[in-house]
């Protein structure tokens, strides 16, 4: 049989419960155990161990046989050996067998034999399966076999990434909608498969998330997104937020990306609004979010960028709908802010986490058209009498690239935009609703953070935007 010892999911340290999402860019290990045959004792054979196995301890298919080759795993066992004679025992009352061996008596204990000898084409064949409209489908068949210690690793996270995708393409106003890429259930089944027997049924694992993420905030080499599922307890998740204290500015979208757990219950949304001077002036309950377990979940505040009071702050939280009503996510705090320029450049990005950040650079932009040319036709000497040039381009490229700044700058902002820096996938925002959006990119060695006499800084860069066309002779 095989058993499950490890899988990618993280028990809360405070909670009964367990998270079952893991970011798709580490390693999503399962770890498996073959195991043929268990002993339930090990007694003293003259000096050297003999395995005592019970009649109903020992798989279908498996007769080992001396001279044979077999592991053993257990307290003070975990080694090859050779059998060296089989006896006939009784094990609580029913015939059984003992297997002699040429191991030093190190003790009584229990655990398993692998027959290594006995099944040399033993495999586990595993099916990787995702989930989809019509139920979850097959993406990858791959067979393991054994390590001497009858250890298997499945690895599986490079068959998930290509269902996972960094297209920014959500301008919600309502409640709340799902990031189809950013997040995908999977399961995967195995069974056991080895020559002259009936091959197994595959038997299926629990169901488990992957998100659009590779770090995790303290965990640079850990695939846990526990502080950031919710629990149907009073721990509060976190958003998918680089900042601290994110800004939503008139005018342009903004969500807060958050994971609803795979279990967990509907959800209302709290939102308070607060005056310059941070004191609150108005708090309500926007009522019940539609239930979408188990996704990555853009929440957008209903009066972020459009309200009648006079507010520089907001709050938003996810509260439970059934009784005791307590929060289940963090109270996350959000500037809101009015552009008061002419040329505001608008970028949103995908964060470390999963999630997508936005910020506006509305202080000072150099745009600058880069033009070169590509393939160059030199006619032979004898034509030089008859053309104007001796160069003739055959392709033209253009690219524009935008130096952007930002002034006044606190250091939760300075650590939240570095994300652009760490970012896959970055969008520039070029126009008034309805939203056109340009895929760009951070020219490298042009960022610049500049202390200045007060506690803020100032940050330049530059963003590239694909070519703009490509002319041909």
């Amino acid at each position: 049989m095989i058993i499950k010892l490890t899988e990618p999911k993280t028990a809360h340290s405070s909670l009964a419960t367990d998270s079952y999402w893991v970011a798709a860019y580490n390693y999503i290990r399962f770890k498996y155990q073959r195991q043929d045959a268990y002993y339930v004792s090990v007694t003293n054979d003259g000096g050297v161990a003999r395995f005592d196995m019970s009649h109903i301890a020992v798989a279908p298919g498996v007769s080992p046989m001396v001279g044979d080759v077999i592991y053993v795993s257990g307290p003070d066992y975990g080694t090859t050996c050779i059998i060296t004679a089989i006896d006939a025992i009784t094990v609580s009352g029913s015939p059984s067998i003992g297997l002699v061996t040429d191991l030093p008596y190190n003790g009584n204990a229990t655990g398993f034999v692998n027959c290594l000898m006995e099944r040399p084409n033993w495999l586990m064949e595993v099916n990787i399966k995702v989930d989809t409209p019509t139920g979850f489908k097959t993406i990858a068949n791959s067979t393991y076999r054994s390590l001497p210690d009858g250890t298997i690793w499945v690895e599986v996270q490079e068959f998930l990434k290509s269902y996972l995708n960094n297209n920014y393409e959500y301008f919600t106003t309502g409640f709340n909608a799902v990031d189809d890429g950013s997040s995908i259930a999977f399961i995967i089944e195995h069974r056991q498969v080895y020559e002259g027997y009936t091959t197994e049924d595959f038997v299926a694992e629990d169901t488990y998330y992957a998100t659009n993420a590779a770090m995790q905030a303290n965990q640079p080499q850990a695939p846990n997104m526990v502080n950031h599922v919710v629990f149907d307890t009073a721990n509060n998740a976190k958003f998918l937020c680089g900042f601290k204290e994110p800004t939503m500015w008139v005018g342009y979208p903004f969500t807060l990306s958050f994971i609803n757990y795979e279990n967990g219950v509907d959800l209302s949304l709290l939102e308070a609004w607060y005056d310059i001077n941070r004191t609150q002036v108005d708090v309500t309950n926007q009522g019940v979010i539609a239930a979408l377990q188990g996704s990555v979940n853009l929440l957008a505040p209903l009066r972020g960028v459009v309200t009648s009071l006079p507010y520089s702050y907001m709050s938003v939280a996810l509260c439970e709908s059934v009784f005791p009503y307590h929060l289940a996510t963090e109270n996350k705090i959000i500037r809101a802010k009015i552009p008061c320029g002419k040329n505001e450049v608008m970028l949103v990005w995908r964060n470390q986490l999963g999630g997508w950040d936005y910020y506006l650079f509305d202080n000072r932009h150099t745009s600058t058209l880069s033009v070169s040319n590509g393939n160059v036709f030199e006619p032979w000497v004898e034509d030089l009498a008859n053309v104007s040039t001796q160069q003739n381009p055959l392709t033209k490229t253009a690219f524009e690239t935008i130096q952007l700044a930002a002034s006044s700058i606190d250091q939760n902002d300075v650590e939240g935009i570095k994300g652009l820096l760490k970012s896959i996938a970055i969008y520039i925002i070029e126009t008034d609703a309805p939203h056109a959006l340009t895929r760009v990119t951070i020219e490298p060695g042009t960022w610049q953070v500049s202390d200045t006499k007060s506690a803020l800084s100032e940050i330049e860069f530059t963003i590239r935007k694909p070519e703009e066309f490509l002319q041909h002779e």
